[in-house]
């Protein structure tokens, strides 16, 4: 476990049922702990152990797979901003940046939840 940690946001969507509007979480990880509380109060709705969970990254973006105790949890770790009205070339420019920030954003989540350096 990095001494560091980790500590971000990310959507979560968790079940078998599509989630619509995923909540946006805190995400920590400190301590020999993963931490997931909402974003908009000081409270934890998980704290668990690094040892009973498994992750991996799923697509090219910023998104991760959790698994606890055999429960999956999907974890995105892009920007959640609102889109804009642009022309197509920024459109397309925008969601690169914000892919590639997504990206950045999970690999330091899943190398404190491996124990890696940053």
């Amino acid at each position: 476990m990095r001494a560091s940690g980790f500590d971000g946001r990310a959507r979560l969507a968790s079940g078998s049922a599509p989630t619509r509007w995923p909540m946006t979480y805190r995400v920590t990880v400190a301590a020999g702990s993963l931490r997931l509380g909402p974003a908009q109060t000081d409270g934890v709705v998980l704290d668990v152990p690094l040892v009973r969970i498994r992750a991996r990254p799923l697509g090219r973006a910023g998104s991760a797979v959790v698994e606890v105790d055999e429960s999956l949890l999907l974890l995105d770790f892009s920007a959640q901003v609102a889109p804009r009205r642009e022309a197509r070339p920024a459109a397309r420019l925008r969601h690169l940046i914000e892919a590639g920030r997504g990206r950045r954003r999970r690999d330091l989540f899943l190398r404190a939840v491996s124990g890696g350096p940053a």
